[in-house]
C-alpha cells in the first residue's frame, strides 16, 4: 500500500499506537557525502549510507532532486518542533556541510592531546570543536552525529509504493 502520514492514519480512523500524531513520512538523510556508484540500487544505497543499512529490516528507500529536496534537525523536531524551519537546508548544502564535517572530525583525536570534542549545531549542520573540559554540550549544540540524526520530510500524506525505488520487508 505504501507509506502514510501519521496524520492521514487518524483521518483513516486507524489508531497505529503513538501518541504524536505527525504530519510528515521520515526519511533518514544520508550518512555520507562521497560519490555514488550508480551501478545498481543497492550500490546508490551503499554510497550514500554503508553497506549495513542495506540488510536491516523494514526499510523504504526513495530517490529525491537534492537541490528541491529539504534535511532537517531529527534533535530538533524531537526536542523543539516549533524551531525545526530553523534547521531547514537542501540535500545538497547539507551534503557539503556533511563532508566539511568529515574533514574536520579526525583534527579532534585524541581528544586529550587537542583538548577539544565535536559538537554538531542543530541549526547549520556544522561541526563546531568545544573545549573538552565541557560536561554537557548545550542547546542548540548536540554531541551526536548530525549525519545520523538528520531527516528528509516527506509532507505527502500518502507515498504509494510507485515512489520506492527499493523496499526491504
Amino acid at each position: 500500500m505504501g507509506l502514510k502520514t501519521g496524520k492521514q492514519l487518524r483521518v483513516e480512523g486507524i489508531d497505529f499506537g503513538r501518541s504524536t500524531i505527525h504530519p510528515h513520512i521520515f526519511f533518514r538523510a544520508p550518512y555520507f557525502s562521497r560519490k555514488i556508484d550508480y551501478t545498481s540500487v543497492e550500490s546508490e544505497i551503499i554510497s550514500s549510507y554503508g553497506e549495513e543499512e542495506i540488510g536491516i529490516r523494514s526499510r523504504v528507500f526513495i530517490r529525491v532532486d537534492p537541490d528541491n529536496t529539504y534535511v532537517f534537525s531529527s534533535e530538533i523536531r524531537a526536542t523543539h518542533p516549533e524551531h525545526i524551519e530553523r534547521t531547514k537546508k537542501t540535500l545538497t548544502d547539507y551534503l557539503n556541510i556533511i563532508s566539511e564535517n568529515s574533514k574536520i572530525y579526525p583534527t579532534l583525536f585524541p581528544l586529550a592531546v587537542t583538548k577539544q570534542q565535536p559538537a554538531y549545531h542543530l541549526y547549520t549542520s556544522r561541526l563546531r570543536p568545544v573545549s573538552n573540559g565541557i560536561k554537557y554540550v548545550m542547546y542548540p549544540l548536540n554531541s551526536k552525529p548530525i549525519e545520523r540524526n538528520s531527516e528528509i520530510l516527506v509532507s505527502r500524506p500518502h507515498l504509494t509504493p510507485d515512489y520506492f525505488v527499493l523496499c526491504i520487508p
